[in-house]
């Protein structure tokens, strides 16, 4: 039996997904290339695949990253430190292919302590507002009149200025999952699979808005990504998707609000020393001294470093004192203030 096959068969032990998404899956998104495994007897026990993107570092600059995805181990052979060492071997492949940094969605509340514990730290978060439309106690908006939805096709290729629109929007965030056209395709293929929805939002026909969505329950619907080009508002955009969608309310997942967010991702950075110059190059005010330490899977990363006058010098200097970082303080460091983002990833 194949690696892929028997990598796919795991995935159907451990996850509950459709059949029809585990073909979508294994048949756009997986490789050999990206799948690590560990193996007992000649058999794949633990599995994941390393999806390559690139992500803004700084509005405008992107650098190379791979999200984790699909992370399963067979339940006869959990408990063993087997996803642990696989991790481990994955983190050490990565930072020879010159990845930044690894990011990854948990299934659960319960895993951000599990990947915590081989350097993950929670940085991706969102703002989750509600929209409730059809209330005789509603104002009508009469700015929400100048917007208008139209679906667009899933299963068809998006036409050249919808793909320039969203990568456009996307660089300009400060620390954002980038997608190619190509893998937004596989993300509407998947949308369909859930009955979902592609709106493109104009405004005086200029195209200003983009809104990924899937029906819940009854008449709930959730934007899975709303992306606007400036000065569209916001609320009035996702009334208008309602309306459109036929909603009675709506839940959309926005870039986070320092006062109202969740956690959703974690990151773990890779290499340290590219990180660290990036990050001076983004402060160039910043002036510490860090050791950084701990980092068992990457021993190179760990180590003395110097930010100063928007450079970061490697090296131990007897005179200096210097501030502990283990691998997951640091990455929570270097991406703190750039409210990091990302969205459709078939999670």
């Amino acid at each position: 039996m194949s690696l892929k096959e028997q990598t796919r068969q795991l995935w159907k032990q451990c996850f509950d997904d459709s059949e029809a998404f585990i073909d979508l899956y294994f048949g756009c998104r997986y490789s050999d290339a990206i799948n690590h495994v560990r193996q007992v007897d000649g058999q794949v026990v633990a599995a994941l695949q390393t999806v390559p993107y690139d992500m803004t570092f700084g509005a405008g600059y992107v650098v190379p990253v791979a999200y984790v995805s699909g992370a399963c181990t067979h339940p006869d052979h959990r408990c063993r430190g087997e996803m642990h060492r696989l991790l481990a071997e994955t983190h050490r492949s990565l930072y020879a292919q010159g990845k930044w940094f690894s990011t990854l969605i948990p299934a659960n509340e319960g895993l951000f302590g599990y990947y915590a514990r081989s350097g993950y730290a929670a940085c991706f978060h969102r703002t989750v507002e509600n929209v409730v439309i059809n209330r005789g106690d509603t104002p009508v908006d009469n700015s929400e009149r100048i917007l208008e939805i139209s679906s667009i096709e899933l299963l068809k290729s998006f036409d050249e200025p919808v793909g320039n629109f969203i990568n456009e929007q996307l660089l300009q965030r400060p620390c954002c999952i980038q997608h190619t056209v190509d893998d937004l395709q596989v993300v509407c293929h998947d949308i369909w699979l859930d009955g979902g929805c592609c709106l493109r939002i104009e405004r005086e026909r200029t195209l200003v808005g983009l809104a990924f969505c899937v029906p819940l329950e009854d008449a709930v619907w959730k934007v899975k990504e709303l992306v606007l080009a400036e000065g569209v508002d916001c609320v009035a955009a996702l009334r208008q998707i309602a309306r459109h969608c036929g909603a009675s309310r709506l839940t959309a997942g926005l870039p986070p609000c320092p006062t109202r967010q969740q956690k959703i991702g974690m990151a773990r950075v890779l290499r340290v020393g590219e990180a660290l110059h990036r990050y001076a190059c983004l402060y160039p005010s910043c002036r510490r001294t860090l050791q950084v330490t701990g980092d068992v899977d990457i021993p190179e990363n760990n180590g003395y470093y110097w930010l100063q006058e928007g450079d970061c010098h490697c090296g131990f200097e007897a005179s200096a004192t210097y501030e502990v970082l283990t691998i997951s303080e640091l990455t929570a460091w270097l991406l703190e203030g750039l409210s990091p983002t990302m969205s459709l990833m078939l999670d």
